[in-house]
């Protein structure tokens, strides 16, 4: 009984390290959400590698174009367009679909 036990936590442990690993890193203080929210942009916007204006920018989302939203951190949004693009984007530039 006592291997079984043993083995099951090693189960465990292994599924969350795969987890934690398929999942992308959060920032500090970021509230992920339970549920992706579809939004769209309302303008076209740099989508950002963090949560700051001055950080690198991934490349631009057109206007118009669909995200889901992942996460919030302040006045950012961590989001994911249907291209499979990730990263950051300032609340004002998005709406709802």
């Amino acid at each position: 009984m006592d291997l079984a036990a043993q083995a099951e936590q090693l189960v465990t442990v292994v599924a969350d390290d795969r987890a934690r690993r398929a999942s992308p890193a959060r920032a500090a203080g970021e509230t992920p959400f339970q549920v992706a929210i579809p939004l769209r942009t309302t303008v076209d916007g740099p989508l950002r590698r963090q949560p700051l204006p001055s950080a690198a920018s991934l490349g631009v989302v057109a206007k118009d174009t669909p995200l889901l939203a992942l996460a919030r951190k302040g006045g950012w949004l961590r989001v994911e367009t249907a291209d499979g693009r990730a990263g950051w984007m300032d609340e004002k530039r998005v709406g709802v679909r």
